[in-house]
């Protein structure tokens, strides 16, 4: 084979090699969507192209057709690609070194002047047949000098970059190297041939030397592309491994991660150094979250983890449970260690201005001492719990110090919890009704259930010895479900197959827990439906504090609710600060008055005119009206002289294990009933 036939499978063999690169970084673009990497296959796709119709254009030189228009339509197109080549790539780079994708308006202004370059090239110079030496050395060694120089700063301007890997980037640097070097030495030998005379022998390893340098890059792309893949993947693997040991929104140590960093401190430290762990939670944020919304209440949250950093630099930080943080600090003595605690108190009680809303949110803080109260770190952050625990229950607002007591009263919880889930189970939990009774005659419309557990040692409990235990546990559901389905069963087995005018009905107070559940209403309905009893003759109270704090969910709740038939009673109305106007824009059926709402009104006036207004735009507007707490024959007097229709309290009936529809119970018969209640 000659060395001019040659040639051509020389330009074919680099345009399959570069076309072969092109290809993988297509295949690269496709799994990361970078736009570098593909502006970078375009380019090699161009180049790839530009030397198949070299190719081209060789052999129709060699079969005589240099002057030919097919043959130079060959040429024009061949260094249009070369040269647009060059535009992808440094537009590559610009993509790399910014992060952002080129102006498609700047890259079609490069392809342009490319493709006007390459016409002047072709059809500008040395156009007479004698000048076919010159033509060639304008043509291919021009087009191979500024190939050659743009790689070489290529690889400088790559360099300068980083591209974020170590080998693979010194592979490609010096894979854009050699090849410009390649473009450089085959220019350089043109040139030197257009001068003087050489062998065209040369020109075989010459393109055979271009072929090689093409491969090298190609290889140097693919090692860089798998370094910055396997970069990426470890990259990933630290970020998920920082996202399971921080808290994404406060920058603090996941509580896991926090418990071991604690343990870390403490075997550090040895047995004689004092550390106090602080357990700091927010009381009732969950109100918080209710009223304002949960992206309020993160943004306080950051902004309370930023106030513990400014507080205390050199403490180890970590966030718990929701709104639970701890801090870890040496102190000398609990002394130092109540100071510390007060400051962190005075600094937690600042209200927080989110989007120009004051809100309050106090905390408490639970303290507890390493050796003193625990060695290890797990015990220390349970003990710091019961604290915060007890000074929660003492109202919040306060710190609490970790003592043995503290630990006493949480396994008598415990022990009293597990034995309320034991009565759950056997059901030792049973309702006992009070009658709700008309102002004006005395005889009995409705009873509330309450439960009451018949324990076997102590006898029968009301629900205030037990409810914030269930509560705590968040098994109240369980319980508010059974003591409604009895309610419904008994109602119905008292009715029988009697159908009094204003149907009489029972009344169940649900807790916050049970109202959560999404299935409630279906629930109820299939206990109504299994007890054959009316919809009508069950209403559901719904507290007032739950029904303002979060309107929208309430305002679910109880358009299904009446949807279905079940009535809907607002309890313990003006024990809060509502609006009217507000409280009766809700789907309600009717509203029991707090007993401390009347308690005041016989010596007020003012108290006196509110309550009865109060009652009188509920009864206009077609609302049941109820008070409770009525102990004495004045408190019936003053609820029925303010208009309230319906009356309960110990003043009128003591809760019974059994109902009787129809009986009468006349103001005469009230009587006091101190010591008694829920």
């Amino acid at each position: 084979m000659q060395a001019a036939d040659f040639l051509s499978t020389i330009y074919l063999t680099q345009a399959f090699g570069i076309g072969l690169i092109a290809a993988i970084l297509f295949h690269y673009h496709r799994l990361r969507g970078d736009s570098a990497l593909l502006l970078w296959a375009l380019g090699f796709l161009f180049h790839a192209l530009g030397w198949f119709l070299s190719a081209i254009a060789h052999q129709l030189a060699q079969l005589g057709l240099t002057l030919s228009t097919s043959r130079q339509l060959a040429s024009l197109l061949s260094l249009s690609f070369a040269y647009g080549h060059l535009v992808f790539l440094f537009m590559a780079g610009y993509a790399l070194k910014s992060r952002r994708s080129p102006r498609y308006a700047v890259l079609a202004l490069g392809l342009a002047a490319a493709a006007i370059f390459a016409l002047f090239s072709v059809f500008g110079l040395a156009q007479e047949p004698e000048e076919q030496s010159l033509r060639i050395l304008l043509r291919v060694g021009l087009r191979d000098t500024i190939l050659g120089s743009s790689y070489l700063l290529m690889a400088v301007l790559l360099g300068r970059l980083g591209l974020s890997s170590r080998f693979g980037r010194r592979l490609l640097l010096t894979g854009f190297v050699f090849y410009g070097l390649a473009l450089l030495i085959s220019a350089a030998v043109l040139w030197a041939d257009h001068f003087g005379d050489v062998d065209t022998q040369v020109y075989v390893p010459l393109n055979a030397l271009l072929v090689v340098a093409a491969l090298y890059l190609g290889l140097a792309l693919i090692v860089w592309l798998m370094e910055i893949e396997r970069l990426r993947a470890e990259a990933a693997t630290v970020q998920v491994q920082h996202v399971r040991r921080f808290d994404a929104l406060t920058g603090f140590a996941q509580q896991e991660h926090f418990r071991r960093m604690l343990e870390q401190r403490l075997e550090a430290g040895g047995s004689g150094q004092e550390l106090a762990l602080f357990r700091i939670g927010l009381d009732d944020f969950k109100t918080v979250n209710l009223a304002y919304g949960s992206g309020v209440g993160d943004r306080i949250l950051v902004a309370l983890s930023q106030r513990l950093r400014q507080t205390e630099e050199e403490a180890l930080l970590g966030r718990l449970e929701g709104d639970e943080f701890a801090l870890v600090l040496p102190v000398q003595g609990s002394e130092q260690a109540s100071r510390k605690a007060a400051r962190l108190l005075s600094v937690l009680e600042r209200p927080y201005t989110i989007d120009g809303q004051t809100i309050e949110v106090p905390a408490s803080i639970g303290v507890a001492i390493h050796p003193h109260d625990a060695r290890k770190g797990e015990t220390l952050l349970l003990n710091a719990k019961l604290a915060l625990k007890q000074a929660k229950r003492e109202g919040g607002r306060r710190c609490r110090f970790f003592d043995r007591s503290l630990d006493r009263d949480a396994r008598s919880r415990l022990e009293q919890s597990l034995e309320l889930g034991r009565a759950l189970a056997n059901a030792h939990f049973e309702p006992h009704f009070q009658p709700i009774v008309r102002a004006d005659d005395g005889r009995i419309v409705a009873w509330e259930a309450l439960a009451r557990w018949r324990h076997q040692r102590l006898g029968l409990l009301p629900a205030r010895d037990f409810l914030p235990m269930l509560e705590d546990s968040r098994r109240v559901a369980e319980l508010d479900l059974a003591i409604l389905d009895q309610a419904v069963a008994q109602l119905a087995r008292a009715l029988g197959d009697r159908h009094e005018a204003e149907h009489p009905w029972i009344s169940v107070n649900l807790s916050a827990l049970t109202l959560e559940r999404q299935d409630l209403p279906s629930t109820i309905a299939e206990i109504l439906a299994r007890h054959r009893l009316d919809p009508r003759r069950l209403a559901i109270e719904l507290t007032e504090s739950r029904a303002l704090v979060d309107q929208e969910s309430s305002a679910r709740i109880m358009a299904a609710f009446r949807e279905s038939g079940v009535r809907v009673l607002l309890d313990d109305f003006g024990a809060g600060h509502s609006s009217l106007a507000r409280l009766l824009r809700l789907p309600l059926d009717g509203i029991k008055l707090d007993r401390g709402f009347l308690q005041a009104a016989p010596g007020d006036a003012r108290r006196r005119a509110l309550v009865a207004g109060t009652v009188q735009i509920a009864n206009e507007l077609g609302l049941i009206t109820i008070a409770e707490g009525i102990e004495t024959p004045e408190d019936w007097r003053l609820a029925r002289e303010c208009g309230v229709r319906l009356l309960q309290g110990f003043g009128v009936a003591i809760p019974s294990s059994r109902m009787e529809p129809g009986q009468v119970l006349m103001a005469s018969a009230a009587r006091s009933a101190s010591g008694q209640g829920l």
